[in-house]
């Protein structure tokens, strides 16, 4: 399994080696997360911290996009972590590709899974609008559910914009998102798209996490899932992620 834990390592180092990709698709579900985990306290060790979770593969465009039927989850890091529209250099990221998302920060330690969208929504502290980046590459080729999970979700980083709404005064159901490329819409979505809203898609996280002996705590953030496609970008792309009720966040690439 090292094999796997340095390889995909190597792909945040940016030092990978196409030609010694191994064969994910042999992995299972259970060993594709066990890799993602040893990534993970790898960066760690050398300086990154968890700032929280992402969902992933959570709307039909994206199941679709992708040829799968579930969703999977990964870790948000720092210093990958930020915050207002921002300036980014293209050559930070590989293949990059964007999608919007809600921003969740947690207020408090959910220890068991919510048996309400009420008290889900009593644990969270505050949503902003966001934009997950991607290094958007297969390296086996025909995308795998245990290459996404064993990559952390090809998760890059997540911009996350400075407009905090109350989770009580945020439309869970009918939220619209639209994906703005120098003023011209490309994307779009609605809340209900991802899982049937955001809300499932946190219950989801929660369950997962209880099963496995973790829990969301006070602070984390999760990005629960986009309502569009990946969408890839380029150098000179003015990106906006406009949601109808919690506001915008941009992110220029350079």
């Amino acid at each position: 399994m090292q094999n796997f834990v340095n390889t995909f390592l190597s792909i945040f180092d940016r030092c990978y080696d196409d030609a010694a990709f191994p064969a994910v698709d042999t992995l299972s579900m259970e060993q594709a997360y066990r890799i993602q985990a040893d990534v993970i306290q790898q960066r760690i060790a050398r300086g990154e911290s968890i700032a929280g979770y992402k969902v992933g593969c959570t709307s039909s465009a994206i199941q679709s996009q992708f040829g799968l039927d579930e969703p999977i989850y990964g870790r948000v890091m720092n210093p990958f972590v930020m915050y207002g529209s921002c300036d980014l250099a293209i050559h930070e990221f590989h293949q990059p590709a964007i999608e919007p998302e809600f921003v969740v920060t947690i207020g408090k330690t959910i220890s068991t899974p919510p048996q309400s969208d009420n008290e889900l929504i009593d644990a969270i502290d505050h949503v902003a609008p966001g934009i997950e980046i991607h290094h958007y590459k297969f390296w086996n080729g025909t995308p795998t559910i245990q290459e996404l999970i064993a990559s952390n979700g090809l998760h890059a980083s997540v911009i996350v914009g400075t407009n905090h709404i109350d989770a009580r005064d945020v439309d869970w159901d009918s939220e619209q998102i639209r994906v703005l490329n120098h003023n011209n819409q490309i994307a779009a979505g609605c809340a209900s798209d991802i899982m049937g809203g955001p809300l499932r898609s946190l219950s989801w996280l929660i369950s997962h996490l209880h099963a496995n002996g973790t829990h969301l705590t006070e602070g984390d953030i999760v990005i629960p899932g986009s309502a569009t496609e990946l969408i890839r970008v380029d150098s000179g792309d003015s990106i906006t992620a406009s949601f109808s009720g919690i506001g915008a966040v941009r992110v220029n690439f350079q």
